[in-house]
């Protein structure tokens, strides 16, 4: 059909204005869940630290203008709820984003991240096995993560923690002929049993 006035098309226009901002809004809504999920169980990683704690701060601080552009949005009840998800999830990833950002910010004037910090490391043909220690501060213990990690474009890290513990002060890693890998976990200033590790060949599969 085509518009016969002005005004027919003011319409069309603001109807495909409004969809528009519809998507945008659900878009961004589904990449904060995806980008929070990302941090809390990874998947994909930057080969910068201070990268990913920015890509984190930002995913934690977007609600905010969603819920503003969400005054846009019709009809009334997408409006509300779009408003009442971008507040109230803004306000419950608030802490988590000042505390990533007093991180970011002690990485960036030290250079490294003593909250992740790597012990040990082992190279295998398609991907690399990291040992790090993680430290959440005066209220939490020592902790180990195992990371397998491989490079899918330069600067971009397809990874997956293949194991995890607390109460350790980091790990050494072993890497075996056969493919396996030994975590040793340091428990009270000394080497634990070691835990086999059978990584895959292309991290997930």
């Amino acid at each position: 059909m085509v518009p016969s006035t002005l005004t027919d098309l003011d319409i069309i226009m603001g109807r495909c204005s409004q969809k528009g901002i519809r998507q945008t809004v659900l878009a961004g809504f589904l990449g904060v869940l995806l980008l929070v999920w990302n941090c809390m169980h990874p998947v994909f990683r930057t080969m910068s630290a201070l990268a990913n704690y920015r890509i984190m701060i930002a995913a934690l601080l977007l609600p905010w203008p969603l819920g503003v552009l969400s005054w846009w949005v019709r009809p009334l009840w997408a409006r509300s709820t779009g408003m009442m998800a971008g507040g109230m999830l803004g306000i419950l990833f608030l802490l988590p984003a000042s505390c990533a950002g007093l991180e970011a910010d002690q990485l960036a004037t030290s250079g490294s991240d003593p909250s992740f910090k790597v012990t040990s490391e082992v190279q295998l043909s398609h991907s690399r096995i990291r040992a790090y220690q993680t430290d959440g501060g005066a209220t939490t213990d020592f902790g180990l993560v195992v990371r397998q990690e491989m490079q899918l474009v330069p600067g971009l890290l397809l990874v997956r923690d293949v194991y995890f513990e607390y109460h350790a002060q980091g790990g050494r890693l072993e890497s075996k002929l056969d493919g396996r890998v030994l975590v040793y976990p340091k428990r009270d200033r000394a080497e634990g049993p070691p835990v086999t590790l059978c990584p895959a060949r292309y991290v997930w599969f």
